[in-house]
């Protein structure tokens, strides 16, 4: 009765086996496909901002290492660099001057100690507030918590003391 109870137990695993590998094989699919959905909207978006093709390829590799060097998120790179690009006329700047300052703030998220959640949440706050050309007090609060060396950068960039962009930014 052993032997039989220990082969009973043998095919059990295997056939557990079996589930978990068709299981983790299908979520690893589901995750590809994420993933290629993700980098499909990134070319699109980026592809709306450059001129050409070679173009768009340059500045959507340089996004994604980026990302990858800053341990932040794609999506939330790219998001900020396509806001930002929206404007590089009014800031007359060039494209690879853009991917520096995201690179910068990615950096900035990096050594604050944000979650991953956080920094996504702040970089996304950052952009909208790039996109309506001023910033509310909910996307301040956000990015002062998850993003002060970015805040203390555009504090000294426009020539006051913190203290007063809260108080400023409050009302």
């Amino acid at each position: 009765n052993a032997g039989r109870a220990t082969e009973h137990l043998d095919r059990t695993t295997k056939n557990l086996t079996a589930c978990l590998q068709v299981l983790g094989g299908f979520f690893g699919i589901r995750q590809l496909v994420e993933y290629a959905d993700t980098w499909t909207l990134i070319g699109a978006r980026i592809g709306l901002v450059t001129d050409t093709l070679d173009d768009q390829r340059a500045a959507q590799q340089r996004v994604y290492e980026i990302a990858l060097t800053t341990r932040n998120s794609l999506a939330a790179t790219a998001t900020l660099y396509t806001r930002l690009a929206l404007n590089a006329d009014q800031l007359g700047r060039t494209h690879n001057e853009l991917l520096d300052v995201v690179e910068a703030v990615n950096a900035a998220m990096l050594t604050s100690g944000a979650t991953g959640v956080e920094a996504a949440q702040s970089m996304r706050q950052l952009a909208q507030a790039l996109g309506s050309g001023k910033v509310q007090g909910d996307e301040f609060r956000t990015m002062m918590e998850a993003m002060p060396a970015v805040a203390r950068a555009v504090a000294d960039e426009m020539g006051i003391a913190m203290g007063k962009m809260n108080l400023s930014m409050s009302e």
